[in-house]
C-alpha cells in the first residue's frame, strides 16, 4: 500500500498538458498499456512459481514462504516500474525528479520483508519458515529479475528515442 500512495504524490511531467486529451470512448487502458501491464504481471508470476519450485526441495512451508516473499519484494520493486515511464536510473543519473516518498515506502517494506526471512517471531506470525543463505539470495535474484528486465527496457526505449532525434 504504501508505494501506491508514494506514487501518487509523484510529480508530472512538464508537458502533459500538451498531450491530446483521449477520445471520449476510448478506453481507459489503451491496448498497449494492457499488455504491458499483463505481460509485467506475468513476469512477475512466473519469477514466484520458480520461487515457489524450488522451495519445493525442502518443503511446502518453505514452497510457500520463498513464494510469498518473491512476490512481496517483486511487486516493491514494481512499484519503481509503475512510477513513471522512464528508468529510475535515469532519474537517479540525472538527480531529478526523484520521488523520495517513493524510496522510503520501498526500503520499509524491504525492511519488513526481509525481518520475516530472518526474524523468527515475525515468521511465527505469518506461519512461514526461517530461510537458508541460498535462499535467501534466491529470492533476490527471482525479485530483482522483473525489475532489472522492465528497467532495461526503459534505458532501451529512452536511448531508442534520443537516437532518432
Amino acid at each position: 500500500s504504501l508505494p501506491a500512495i508514494a506514487i501518487g504524490v509523484e510529480t508530472s511531467p512538464k508537458d502533459v498538458l500538451n498531450d491530446k486529451p483521449r477520445k471520449r470512448n476510448e478506453n481507459l487502458l489503451s491496448k498497449r498499456v494492457s499488455l504491458i501491464v499483463t505481460l509485467e504481471g506475468l513476469l512477475i508470476a512466473l519469477c514466484t512459481l520458480f520461487a515457489y519450485r524450488y522451495g519445493l526441495k525442502e518443503s511446502i512451508a518453505c514452497a510457500r514462504t520463498m513464494a510469498f516473499l518473491t512476490l512481496c519484494l517483486a511487486r516493491l520493486l514494481h512499484s519503481f516500474n509503475c512510477a513513471c515511464e522512464e528508468s529510475v536510473f535515469t532519474r537517479i543519473i540525472r538527480f531529478r525528479n526523484i520521488n523520495w516518498c517513493l524510496i522510503l515506502s520501498f526500503l520499509i517494506g524491504f525492511v519488513l520483508v526481509n525481518a520475516i526471512m530472518v526474524i523468527p517471531s515475525f515468521a511465527n506470525i505469518l506461519e512461514s519458515v526461517i530461510l537458508s543463505r541460498n535462499q535467501i539470495i534466491y529470492i533476490y535474484l527471482l525479485s530483482f529479475m522483473p525489475f532489472i528486465i522492465i528497467q532495461s527496457i526503459k534505458i532501451f526505449k529512452t536511448l531508442k528515442s534520443k537516437i532518432k532525434k
